[in-house]
C-alpha cells in the first residue's frame, strides 16, 4: 500500500508539455477508418432492407405473441399496420369472437434470435426463436418457441403475410 506522501508525488513517466509543443492533425486529414484502424463497410440498400425485414418479423412476433386479458386484444390491433390485408382478414375476427377472460392471464414474448431464411425481390422468410413467459392464476411459466414469418413487399413497404408457431 502506498503512503499519502507517495500518492501525492507525480509519476516519473509523465512529463509536462508546453501547449506550443503540441501538434494536432486536422480532423479532416484522416478518414474514420484511418483514425481507428478499423475498416468501415458502407451498408448497401439490400443489406439495409434485409435487416429491416428481420426487424419487422421480430417486432410482429413480439407484439402478436405478447398480450394480457386486461388489454382487450390490443396485441392484435398493434400488428394491423405490419400485416397484409390478407393476414389482417384472418387476425381481425379474433378480436370480435373472443370475450373477456374470467381471470387474469398474460403472455410476454421476447425474440432472442432470428435468421433470414430467404430474400428475393418481393418476398422474404425469417425464422425466429423466442422465450415466452406466461402467467395464469398468479403462476408464471417460461417456455421457448420458434416461429417462421413470411413477408411480402407491397409498393415500398414490407408486410407480414403469414406466420406459423413451432415448438
Amino acid at each position: 500500500m502506498r503512503s499519502k506522501q507517495q500518492a501525492s508525488q507525480p509519476a516519473d513517466e509523465f512529463k509536462e508539455v508546453a501547449p506550443e509543443d503540441l501538434q494536432v492533425a486536422p480532423s479532416s486529414a484522416l478518414t474514420p477508418s484511418e483514425q481507428t484502424g478499423i475498416q468501415v463497410k458502407q451498408t448497401t440498400t439490400e443489406e439495409a432492407e434485409k435487416k429491416g425485414v428481420q426487424q419487422l418479423a421480430r417486432i410482429f412476433i413480439e407484439r402478436y405473441g405478447s398480450y394480457s386479458t386486461d388489454n382487450s386484444f390490443q396485441n392484435i390491433r398493434d400488428v394491423q399496420s405490419l400485416a397484409t390485408k390478407r393476414l389482417w382478414s384472418e387476425l381481425s375476427p379474433m378480436i370480435k369472437k373472443n370475450g373477456t377472460a374470467p381471470s387474469f392471464s398474460s403472455k410476454t414474448t421476447n425474440v432472442y434470435s432470428f435468421n433470414l431464411l430467404s430474400f428475393q425481390t418481393g418476398s422474404a422468410s425469417v425464422e425466429l426463436k423466442a422465450k415466452v413467459i406466461e402467467e395464469k392464476a398468479g403462476v408464471q411459466n417460461s417456455s421457448y418457441t420458434s416461429a417462421k414469418v413470411a413477408l411480402v413487399k407491397e409498393g415500398d413497404d414490407w408486410l407480414v403475410d403469414s406466420f406459423t408457431w413451432e415448438k
